[in-house]
């Protein structure tokens, strides 16, 4: 809902010049068209510029409402060891909801790495997400041991998707 009143106060500029070009063009038309006149044809072209103005406003919301919707996928914030695997904490998300699988990447020099696969255990009151890391990929313990660690630097460059990634058999 918020994203939607953004999205209409920020077209808002839109609307008013949608307004006041139809003013414009409306004081100009009866300027030349006296109401004594019979002109259906310019009428209905004058009322149609209402309900086009009004359209091209929503589509403009709309297009706003598209831009501006992108999510950010969540890093996390912290691991402590729990069931041999250990628990994820991570950043709010809408992406993420209770019992959905997840893939965990590390970015390193721009590329999202692999290193394991869960399930979000629990989304917790202040909205924070706890991942049950279920199967860590093999070859990447040094990540890990770095995210157990609770290293900053790892911690910032560990996101999480939701769903599992195809792995071949060679992982």
């Amino acid at each position: 809902m918020d994203i939607f009143l953004k999205s209409v106060y920020n077209s808002l500029g839109m609307l008013f010049g949608a307004i006041t070009t139809f003013s414009l063009f409306f004081g100009i038309f009866v300027y030349f068209v006296t109401l004594d006149v019979k002109a259906p044809v310019a009428w209905i072209v004058v009322a149609a510029i209402i309900p086009l103005s009004l359209v091209v406003q929503l589509l403009e919301a709309i297009r706003w409402i598209i831009l501006n919707s992108k999510i950010e996928l969540p890093r996390t914030l912290r691991h402590i060891s729990l069931n041999g695997n250990g628990v994820l904490l991570a950043e709010p998300s809408p992406l993420l909801g209770q019992g959905i699988a997840v893939s965990i990447y590390f970015v390193d020099d721009g590329f999202e790495i692999l290193i394991g696969e869960g399930y979000v255990l629990n989304v917790q009151q202040d909205n924070k997400v706890q991942i049950a890391v279920s199967s860590p990929i093999s070859g990447s313990e040094d990540k890990w041991g770095k995210i157990q660690n609770n290293k900053t630097d790892a911690l910032k460059a560990t996101i999480v998707r939701p769903g599992h990634q195809f792995r071949n058999a060679a992982q």
